[in-house]
């Protein structure tokens, strides 16, 4: 089960070019299976099943954080930043944008 939900993972943010709504609405669907499917198991009487279950979250949480700072690192936010842009986009100062230099008609 995380293998498959950690490559969905590496191939929707492995290249950002390619990143489409239906891709990131792919991933939040089987985000939302996975964390059920891990929610059921976490509350198993099975010590064993919980113990996997809980090596499967860390690894899916270790995974999210590198993929996180690959993101950061490619768009030039720190993750405090990405984060606040994600919460509310207004907090995150924007570039300053480039001023068009005016062609001057110097001849009348």
């Amino acid at each position: 089960m995380t293998t498959n939900y950690i490559e969905t993972i590496q191939e929707v943010f492995g290249d950002l070019t390619k990143l489409t709504p239906g891709k990131m609405q792919d991933l939040i669907d089987s985000t939302m299976r996975y964390f059920y499917e891990l929610e059921e198991q976490l509350a198993s009487k099975d010590e064993k099943v919980c113990e996997q279950a809980m090596i499967q979250a860390t690894v899916v949480k270790d995974t999210l954080q590198k993929q996180m700072n690959d993101i950061c690192q490619k768009i030039g936010l720190d993750p405090a930043q990405l984060a606040a842009f994600v919460a509310k986009p207004t907090l995150v100062v924007p570039r300053p944008k480039k001023k068009k230099n005016k062609k001057i008609n110097l001849v009348a």
